[in-house]
């Protein structure tokens, strides 16, 4: 196999976020993989920027921090400080061959996703049914009644881990290299749950795509405070989640009640080959030209559109206001949404 990697996982949760209570809570995971024989330039790189942002940190409020700079710090900076940050870390990415993968949804979104996975297990159905609304209250019941049977919030986390953890795999093994996963840990029996089973899951999902090797294990013993890599991760998870809460019509654009079928639909198809079939995989759509104006530089919030070119693929996955499994491409500027 080639180049090892390192993938540093970091998730989080909108505010008020108790048990699928609010449905514009959001869920946002981000994952940074560093070539692990970088381990000592992505230390260094850390130690550098922690310095100057602990003293912009200070400029800003009069405070100094003690402990690990969290990305709920950099709000007290100014415009300037994040994107002079921002531009080291596009550099660093590059130079180092390190890649980033990201993933979003809010509950409501979920649960469509969850309501349209149903409703296109019948071979007719073209289109989510008019009450399609009313039926959320009931997925998410049905999601809450298998909360007992899992530790903490594991019940609801685990598809969405997972989902980031396929961007991993399918990247890191069309680039030809192997990888391990650290996961900032929360809390100690959930984070058991979450890597055994993903640990599973991705072993079986690297065997089924003919894989096998790309992944090596995962771990949750390294508190973010104590990994470069993590902290890190941190920062890059703001940059995600503030791109989709800043630009919603990355998750409204194109997105409808109308089920994306492995037929024709009038939209450009994206095609993939399994056993040397070609299928269709789901439909591609451009942006809209304001959209691609709003992609176009670094907001207040998020610097991300400086390390686009970093993107595992060019590309970052949601799930759209209609529930449609979404991946924003931002190499051709378009929205692919997959087959339901």
């Amino acid at each position: 196999m080639g180049t090892a990697y390192t993938v540093f996982i970091d998730e989080s949760f909108g505010e008020g976020f108790t048990v699928l209570s609010r449905e514009d809570a959001y869920f946002c995971y981000a994952a940074l993989m560093v070539p692990t024989a970088k381990m000592a330039d992505l230390e260094r790189f850390w130690l550098a920027n922690r310095a100057r942002l602990l003293a912009s940190y200070k400029r800003a409020t009069g405070f100094e921090i003690k402990g690990e700079f969290k990305s709920g710090h950099i709000n007290k900076l100014d415009f300037h400080a994040r994107r002079n940050f921002g531009g080291r870390l596009a550099y660093f990415l590059r130079k180092n061959d390190c890649f980033v993968a990201g993933f979003y949804t809010t509950v409501r979104n979920m649960l469509a996703y969850n309501l349209r996975t149903q409703v296109a297990m019948d071979d007719d159905a073209k289109e989510l049914p008019a009450s399609w609304e009313s039926m959320l209250s009931g997925i998410k019941a049905k999601l809450l009644a298998d909360k007992p049977n899992h530790p903490g919030d594991a019940f609801v986390l685990l598809g969405l881990f997972h989902q980031t953890l396929s961007i991993s795999l399918n990247w890191l093994s069309a680039v030809g290299a192997t990888f391990d996963v650290m996961y900032d840990p929360r809390q100690k029996k959930e984070d058991s749950f979450l890597i055994r089973h993903a640990d599973d899951w991705l072993k079986r999902e690297a065997e089924v795509k003919k894989m096998a090797g790309v992944y090596t294990g995962a771990t949750a013993v390294t508190s973010s405070a104590g990994s470069p890599g993590l902290m890190l991760a941190d920062l890059i998870l703001r940059d995600v989640r503030f791109l989709f809460s800043d630009v919603p019509e990355l998750l409204t654009e194109h997105s409808s009640t109308t089920l994306i079928l492995p037929v024709p639909q009038g939209h450009e198809p994206v095609v993939m080959t399994l056993d040397g079939m070609r299928l269709k995989w789901g439909d591609r759509r451009p942006m809209s030209d304001a959209l691609r104006r709003m992609l176009g530089s670094p907001s207040q919030n998020s610097m991300l559109p400086l390390y686009f070119e970093s993107l595992a693929g060019g590309k970052l996955s949601c799930e759209a206001v209609y529930g449609e499994s979404r991946v924003v491409n931002f190499g051709l500027l378009c929205l692919e949404d997959m087959t339901d």
